[in-house]
């Protein structure tokens, strides 16, 4: 069984380490494939300038997640029998790219072969049982693609604990050919960061505006000619903002509309069993400014 790359004593040192490469928990944002994360948000990250409320919000992510590996682990190991192995605080790096490298929640022996592979153990109630069962998210796929990059294994196992209720675990062969296309994703990343050459914005995450203020916390009184691309984003940044506009005063409009209907009542039945609204009576409580009581209108569920 292979040993890991470095040991760590605390979890300080750990989590610094992590800094200095691209992790597996890092893969899918780096070749800008995350749900959650942007190219241009791991980049901030790397260079040290996150948003110290997100890297608190993440840290505490990291912490509920080694807390629940245990149990999700003890319960993978009884309903295939297989072993798995802890490493404790922990890195393996890559030998042909040190940039890359892994944290892995331990290694896995099947019961059938001698063959070690990757144990990844994920606590989500994002998905359904249904869509993971159908295809394993994309995002768990590109991690244990990458740690089997790091670590030259064969295969990996992923253990899901769904909901909080029901635990699914499924085995993921080593797919060279994506290997190969994400490792030179991750490392085109990694040469921009090592050069502080952002990426571009490529997501629509509110998020990497946040990014994009810590990279230009203020301006410095300069002007310069943008590029002509920028005519055709104006175009259609203008186009968003007419339609906006125009929607959001027809939003106004038949909201208004329906509150007139509903009245001094609390909630309006739609016809046929078609829905419902509320229209309740809300507080706000005073903090700087005083105390106010205003109504809220909702769609209610069926």
């Amino acid at each position: 069984m292979k040993e890991p790359t470095r040991k760590f004593e605390t979890e300080a040192e750990w989590l610094e380490a992590r800094q200095q490469g691209i992790g597996g928990s890092d893969a899918a944002a780096a070749v800008g494939a995350s749900k959650w994360k942007s190219p241009l948000e791991l980049y901030v990250e790397k260079i040290g300038l996150a948003d110290p409320e997100t890297q608190k919000a993440n840290s505490e992510i990291i912490r509920w997640g080694k807390r629940l590996e245990e149990p999700i682990r003890e319960a993978y190991e009884e309903e295939t029998g297989r072993t798995v192995f802890k490493h404790g605080l922990h890195l393996f790096v890559s030998e042909d790219q040190p940039f890359m490298m892994c944290t892995l929640d331990g290694s896995v022996l099947k019961k059938t072969d001698d063959k070690v592979g990757v144990f990844e153990s994920k606590n989500t109630g994002y998905y359904r049982e249904r869509e993971i069962l159908e295809e394993v998210p994309l995002e768990f796929q590109i991690q244990v693609q990458h740690e089997m990059a790091v670590g030259e294994w064969e295969w990996a196992s992923i253990a899901i604990l769904l909901n909080g209720r029901k635990l699914l675990w499924l085995d993921i062969p080593r797919n060279d050919e994506f290997i190969k296309a994400m490792t030179a994703a991750e490392k085109e990343l990694w040469d921009r960061i090592q050069n502080r050459n952002p990426p571009p914005v490529s997501t629509p995450f509110e998020s990497a505006g946040k990014a994009l203020r810590a990279l230009h916390p203020v301006d410095r009184g300069g002007v310069i000619e943008l590029p002509l691309e920028c005519l055709a984003m104006d175009r259609e940044l203008q186009r968003c903002k007419d339609e906006l506009e125009e929607w959001t005063a027809k939003k106004v409009m038949f909201e208004t509309m329906i509150k007139e209907k509903i009245g001094d009542n609390t909630v309006g039945l739609l016809p046929g069993g078609n829905g419902a609204y509320s229209f309740k009576q809300q507080q706000r409580r005073e903090f700087v400014s005083p105390a106010t009581s205003f109504r809220v209108l909702r769609r209610m569920k069926k």
